[in-house]
């Protein structure tokens, strides 16, 4: 798990960021806008635990 300041206030302002429709912004109420710089980010933090998981229970020693 990361757990840096830094990396912690960039994720918040980027999840908190919203989004610009026809030039008027819309506040982001849940989820990872689609096409955003956060969502690889945010997705290789979860295959990271998953490829532990796949290392260390399923693959044999």
């Amino acid at each position: 798990m990361i757990r840096t300041a830094p990396f912690i206030r960039l994720m918040s302002g980027l999840l908190d960021a919203g989004y610009l429709e026809d030039w008027k912004y819309n506040a982001t109420h849940s989820g990872v806008p689609q096409g955003s710089v956060v969502s690889p980010i945010l997705s290789n933090v979860v295959l990271d635990k998953l490829d532990q998981y796949v290392e260390r229970e399923l693959i044999p020693v």
